[in-house]
């Protein structure tokens, strides 16, 4: 028997799992099922859909990091990958726990935010890129952080931008400023060079978001791309932002014009990882 939908107010506890002696794909199927669950629960309630991150941690470490991963606030990446490495481990154990980041108001969706752990050992080493690729959104930038240095972190920046050249330098930029002399990037620099780059970039996005307040499919259209994890003509993607077809096709084509957009394989993208980061989290 299916559920009443929660009004949009009414919070709720977070949805988990966790399975000993597991597989990749029944990591990635269990946590498909905790995402459709939420949302059948309140409609409203969608993933966020703008960074994953992986991160490879000691096992002895690895509560420390996720309280510290979990205090980042809006920062959070919409899906979380913690590979907690203990070399003397021989099974695959996983937990998934999926959140909401807070009560949606009116005519808003309410974002859910996904936390994997996956425990491994030595033996799992050589196959790291095979547990972690089912695990991870696809299309999405993924940042990839083991804290211990700044090689690291200037790695995740460049995740980060995809490859963009100017975020790029902006980024490593804001990265060199924000470290202490003789000092290496951590997560806490990390951290500040993304408020840095929020503080730089938010006046231009917001003057962008302005000059498109007559030209409501193509702000549709930017958040749809942002924060769906469908593709753009996909019904559930146009039905949630209250897009037609054709509509979203012509105002597409525009952005594409603006130079905001750009086509792929897979449909459209937005250009700017920095705006399309705005856009998920902020934006509109």
């Amino acid at each position: 028997m299916s559920s009443s939908p929660l009004p949009p107010s009414t919070p709720l506890p977070d949805a988990v799992w966790s399975a000993q002696r597991t597989t990749p794909d029944a990591i990635e199927a269990a946590l498909r099922e905790l995402v459709n669950q939420r949302h059948s629960e309140n409609g409203v309630l969608v993933p966020a859909r703008a960074l994953n991150m992986v991160t490879f941690v000691e096992s002895s470490y690895s509560g420390e990091i996720a309280n510290r991963l979990a205090a980042v606030g809006r920062y959070h990446a919409s899906r979380l990958v913690v590979l907690s490495y203990d070399p003397h481990r021989t099974t695959l154990n996983a937990r998934a726990v999926v959140s909401s980041e807070g009560e949606p108001g009116n005519d808003e969706l309410g974002l859910l935010r996904e936390t994997v752990t996956v425990e491994i050992g030595e033996r799992h080493l050589d196959d790291l890129v095979t547990i972690v690729d089912p695990l991870v959104v696809t299309d999405l930038t993924t940042l990839l952080w083991s804290p211990h240095g700044h090689p690291e972190a200037v790695d995740a920046l460049l995740e980060l931008v995809c490859g963009h050249p100017q975020r790029a330098m902006l980024c490593a930029h804001h990265l060199f400023e924000q470290t202490p002399r003789g000092a290496t990037a951590d997560l806490d620099t990390f951290e500040r060079a993304l408020a840095a780059i929020d503080r730089e970039t938010g006046e231009a996005f917001e003057k962008l978001w302005d000059d498109l307040v007559a030209k409501p499919n193509q702000r549709k259209v930017l958040m749809a791309l942002a924060r769906s994890s469908e593709t753009l003509y996909n019904r559930r993607t146009l039905d949630a932002y209250g897009l037609k077809k054709g509509s979203a096709e012509a105002a597409a084509r525009a952005l594409i014009g603006r130079g905001e957009l750009q086509r792929t394989a897979a449909g459209f993208a937005i250009v700017d990882p920095l705006l399309e980061r705005w856009l998920a989290q902020a934006g509109g």
